[in-house]
C-alpha cells in the first residue's frame, strides 16, 4: 500500500523539476525506512560514493553510509584470464591459451561479455566444425578490436552500438543455424509460414533457445522470426516447456551454443 501511495502522488505531481527532485528524494527515503525496518537486505548502486552524489540529502547520505561501501571496479587482464580459464573448465571447453588471451584482451568492460564472447567463439567451431584457434577468434571478433574504453569519436561511438545488434542478429543466426541442422531443415523455414510438423517444432525450439539463452522479449523473438504477434513466440515457447521431448532437444542444443 505505501509503495502504491507513493507512486501515485509521484505521477500526479505537477512542481517544478528542482521540487520534483526533492520530493522524489523524500519518496525514496520513506521507502528505504519502510525497507529497513522490514529487515530486508538493501542494495544500492551508484556510479559516485554517497558523499560525492551532487543534490542529495543529508538524511540519504547518512543511510547509504550505514551500510558497506564497495568499489567495483571492471577486472584487470590477470583476472579476466582466469574467468575464461574457469568458464572453459566448468563447460568442458578445450581453447588454447592464446585465443583466452586475445579474448582477455579485447572484452574488458565486463564478465557477462567475457563469458559471452568465449561462447560465440564455441558455437562458431562447432558450425564449422572445427576447433577454436586465434585465427578464427580474430574473424569473429574483428569488429571489437581498436575499440579503446573512453577514446571513441561520435561515429565510433554510433558504430560500437551497431556492432552490439549486429552482435545479438549473428547469435539469433547461430541459434537458428544450429536448431535447422539439428531438424535438417533450412534455416529460412523458421522465418516461413510453413506449419509442417519438423518445422514447427523447429521453429519453437528455435524461439525457445533465443529466450533462454538471449534472454530477449517475446516481441524481439517475433520480430526475428518474422511473426506479427508476440503471443505465437508465447505460444512457442509454451510448447517446448511441456513438451517433454522438444524440452530435451532444445537443452541438447543449448549445451553446444
Amino acid at each position: 500500500m505505501l509503495f502504491l501511495e507513493i507512486l501515485q502522488r509521484k505521477t500526479t505531481s505537477k512542481n517544478s523539476k528542482e521540487n520534483s527532485e526533492r520530493k522524489s528524494q523524500e519518496e525514496f527515503f520513506h521507502i528505504f525506512n519502510y525497507l529497513y525496518g522490514l529487515e530486508k537486505q538493501i542494495v544500492i548502486t551508484s556510479d559516485s560514493p554517497p558523499s560525492k552524489i551532487p543534490n542529495l540529502m543529508e538524511r540519504l547520505k547518512s543511510r547509504f553510509e550505514w551500510g558497506v561501501i564497495v568499489d567495483i571496479s571492471p577486472p584487470d587482464f590477470e583476472t579476466r584470464l582466469a574467468i575464461l580459464k574457469k568458464k572453459c573448465e566448468l563447460e568442458n571447453i578445450k581453447v588454447p591459451d592464446e585465443v583466452l588471451e586475445y579474448l582477455a584482451k579485447i572484452f574488458t568492460k565486463n564478465i557477462r561479455e567475457l563469458e559471452g564472447a568465449l561462447l560465440t567463439l564455441k558455437a562458431q567451431a562447432d558450425l564449422l566444425k572445427i576447433p577454436p584457434s586465434l585465427e578464427l577468434a580474430k574473424k569473429v571478433f574483428k569488429k571489437y578490436e581498436g575499440i579503446k574504453k573512453g577514446n571513441l569519436s561520435f561515429k565510433q561511438k554510433d558504430l560500437k552500438i551497431t556492432n552490439l545488434n549486429e552482435d545479438i542478429e549473428e547469435k539469433i543466426h547461430i541459434i537458428k543455424k544450429s536448431v535447422a541442422n539439428y531438424f535438417n531443415i533450412q534455416v529460412q523455414a523458421l522465418e516461413s509460414p510453413l506449419r509442417k510438423k519438423e518445422v514447427a517444432q523447429a521453429r519453437h525450439v528455435a524461439m525457445f533457445l533465443c529466450r533462454e539463452k538471449l534472454n530477449l522479449s517475446y516481441k524481439q523473438i517475433a520480430n526475428y522470426f518474422k511473426r506479427k504477434d508476440h503471443t505465437t513466440v508465447m505460444h512457442a515457447i509454451e510448447k517446448v516447456q511441456k513438451d517433454k521431448n522438444l524440452y530435451q532437444i532444445a537443452q541438447r542444443i543449448l549445451k553446444t551454443l
